[in-house]
């Protein structure tokens, strides 16, 4: 059935719906209010379950190509002590391996699967739903009726507003910084090293680089807010090794990206004509890696719902069914796993060292199951 249908949002889950739509005939128009695709960010860190969407999208070996193979998760303490070592391969070995590459690497590929032009250096001023369609004024003075409105804009979402008001995201009281570096350090696999209410992430990507990610709970920020080196470096600087040389080789010119951290409730951010998807719907804490994944599961079951769709009410109902339970869990799990932050440091080790699988197990092997209706993952073996 041929519907007049609207993306909002041009990166990882909007071109990721582009890319799932055009696979399945389905007609879009897509805008962005950048000016231009954007080519910057740091790293991303895949688990195996986003292997799986990505072979859905047809984008499985193209990212494998590329991307680093993590075979280990190493958790460390800040004095360099291992406190836990899990063996992902094995664990996700039916699933897909577990991949980091840059931002700008997968927003590329994802990019080149879409032949539909984004309109970029535009946004909405309004969406207003008038019974079954979706009335929305743009950013260069255009108007038009839509069937279906997608926002997929991300954790500060303007769609989440404009539709269904006042919903603005829980922001963690937590500071982060990202950065890509050379990995000097021959880093092998993920690898974090925890302090008290701060964390340091390696993450080996293509290219020789390394992504350097730090957060810090709001408490311990330096006076220096401007900073960012400095920033690291004082909340760092007294870790070990491994990535203690890391941030002490920092240099004044590197590019360091300072953000926030926070959460979208997981519900039904659907109407008559309007739906949310990804980080939009059900942005959550980083602890879990599951930003991307979730954004492809969700372009791949709406497409799936909408394909042979008469009642567009219906499918969007079907869809928020089949995402809500695993969205909720992550977000459940992630917050679980963030409340250890503020252990005391005796408490958090044995934890770690005695239960560390099988805490990795319970928050993930859920996520070994299939996310699409119907019962196995149709997995596309077209790259």
């Amino acid at each position: 059935m041929s519907r007049n249908i609207l993306i909002i949002g041009a990166g990882i889950a909007g071109l990721a719906l582009a890319r799932a739509f055009e696979r399945r005939g389905i007609a879009f128009d897509i805008i962005d209010r950048a000016p231009a695709p954007l080519t910057g960010g740091a790293g991303m860190f895949l688990p195996g379950n986003a292997m799986v969407a990505l072979r859905g999208l047809g984008f499985g070996e193209q990212v494998a190509d590329i991307a680093w193979h993590n075979r280990r998760q190493t958790i460390l303490d800040a004095g360099g002590g291992v406190l836990h070592d899990m063996d992902v391969e094995r664990f996700w070995e039916n699933a897909g391996p577990c991949l980091s590459l840059t931002r700008a690497a997968l927003t590329g590929i994802l990019r080149s699967g879409v032949e539909t032009q984004v309109r970029y250096g535009v946004w909405t001023n309004g969406i207003t739903v008038e019974g079954n369609k979706a009335r929305v004024a743009f950013s260069d003075g255009e108007e038009a009726v839509h069937d279906l409105v997608i926002g997929a804009d991300g954790f500060n979402s303007a769609t989440r507003g404009q539709l269904f008001g006042d919903q603005a995201p829980e922001i963690y009281p937590r500071t982060c910084w990202r950065m890509l570096t050379p990995n000097s350090i021959g880093l092998r696999h993920w690898t974090v090293m925890l302090g008290h209410r701060r964390a340091l992430l390696g993450v080996p990507v293509e290219d020789g680089l390394l992504y350097l990610y730090g957060d810090a709970d709001n408490v311990l920020l330096p006076a220096h807010l401007t900073n960012h080196r400095r920033d690291l470096q004082d909340l760092f600087g007294a870790f070990a090794g491994p990535l203690a040389p890391v941030v002490e080789a920092i240099g004044p010119d590197d590019r360091i990206d300072r953000g926030i951290l926070g959460e979208v409730a997981a519900r039904d951010w659907s109407n008559d004509a309007a739906l949310l998807i990804g980080d939009a719907a059900h942005a959550c804490s980083p602890s879990m890696a599951q930003g991307a994944s979730m954004a492809f599961e969700d372009a791949l079951v709406l497409t799936d719902c909408l394909a042979d769709a008469q009642d567009l009410r219906a499918a969007l109902a079907a869809f928020s069914r089949q995402r809500l339970e695993r969205v909720r869990w992550i977000q459940k799990q992630c917050r679980a796993r963030d409340s250890t932050r503020a252990l005391p440091r005796p408490l958090r080790i044995a934890i770690l060292r005695l239960l560390g699988d099988r805490l990795y197990r319970r928050s993930y092997t859920p996520l070994l199951a299939p996310f699409r209706g119907g019962g196995a993952d149709r997995v596309d073996q077209r790259a």
